[in-house]
């Protein structure tokens, strides 16, 4: 590893070094696919088992009836429930906690392995509804569950993301985690970690989609133009982080979006 790339210290870090070794080896030389296999990076597999309760079946119905029970606490505090682009999402009444159109959003991502998600479901639904969370979304499909970030919950303001942390860390502590790339870890096990999407005013684009994208970009680079003695994905790592995240904690720059309030802005 060369001397710029410091080593990885949690689970998220070292999930994202690891999507990138990966990525490295692949045959693949078109930009989106390649950064699509980073986004999927960390997906469990399909089990044949289980194939009916993962592939065809909504979360609800795979998860049976504590779903519903599980996020009574939304309902309870006047959350609204919506279904749009393949996720359940629930929004808070509290209109005043959602951001402007050229602020950046902050972002919570809740990583518990799929055979644990209906066990933690109720303590995450407790912390959220209780935080200044503006909105909450869970898959619509239990196949979608399979994914590393299958619980994201949204923020106007960083402080108000991280102040969650240390309670759905706990309430995670009870079942195996599965970390979510390019992501700021806020558990070692990487249970729970951090985001930020860009304004709504930009083009429309997830924290993890941009930084899959910068990734297969740079890595793509550094295959066409070999360097004795460092690995493409190390080269491609420090180009596309430079002044964007933190190595190795992949915690975002504050006042990365050019022209957008800073990351940590009351």
């Amino acid at each position: 590893m060369t001397d710029g790339v410091p080593p990885a210290r949690d689970a998220v870090s070292l999930r994202s070094y690891e999507a990138l070794r990966y990525a490295q080896e692949l045959n693949v030389t078109v930009p989106s696919t390649l950064a699509l296999r980073l986004y999927r990076f960390g997906t469990v597999p399909q089990r044949v088992g289980a194939r009916r309760r993962w592939s065809q079946a909504t979360l609800a119905e795979a998860l049976g009836a504590g779903f519903d029970a599980a996020l009574e606490p939304f309902a309870d505090h006047g959350w609204r429930r919506l279904a749009a682009a393949g996720w359940l999402i629930w929004k808070a009444p509290e209109a005043g906690q959602v951001p402007t159109a050229t602020a950046p959003v902050p972002k919570i991502y809740v990583c518990p392995h799929p055979d644990g998600l209906g066990e933690v479901l109720p303590g995450i639904a407790e912390v959220v509804v209780r935080s200044k969370a503006f909105a909450f979304k869970v898959p619509l499909m239990a196949r979608q569950a399979r994914r590393p970030d299958k619980a994201v919950a949204y923020f106007a303001h960083l402080e108000h993301a991280l102040a969650v942390g240390p309670a759905l860390s706990a309430v995670l502590s009870r079942v195996e985690a599965q970390p979510a790339p390019f992501t700021a870890a806020l558990a070692a096990d990487g249970s729970v970690s951090y985001g930020v999407d860009p304004p709504a005013d930009r083009r429309p684009m997830s924290w993890r989609t941009w930084m899959a994208r910068r990734l297969a970009d740079h890595l793509l680079r550094a295959r066409a133009a070999p360097a004795a003695g460092d690995e493409p994905w190390e080269r491609a790592l420090l180009a596309a982080t430079s002044g964007v995240v933190e190595l190795p904690t992949w915690a975002p720059m504050p006042g990365l979006w050019a022209g957008a309030a800073g990351l940590g802005a009351p």
